[in-house]
């Protein structure tokens, strides 16, 4: 006796293969967007971090010392 092979493209295994693609693409484009962020968050945070110094920088050096003058 040989048993009933069901068909490879059966509408159950249609029905698996879709749902599984799917998931694959969604968890594609979110691993996407998760490294996307990624990349934002430490090219900002480098820059937040890197502004601070400039402006601190150039307020120093305007700052001149004053001659103490005594009353």
């Amino acid at each position: 006796l040989i048993p009933s092979l069901t068909p490879i493209h059966s509408h159950k295994n249609c029905k698996i293969i879709r749902r599984f693609l799917q998931y694959l693409s969604k968890y594609a484009s979110i691993k996407r967007a998760t490294s996307i962020w990624n990349v934002q968050r430490q090219t900002n945070a480098y820059m937040v971090n890197r502004r601070p110094l400039k402006f601190a920088g150039a307020y120093l050096n305007t700052q001149e010392s004053e001659p103490i003058a005594t009353p």
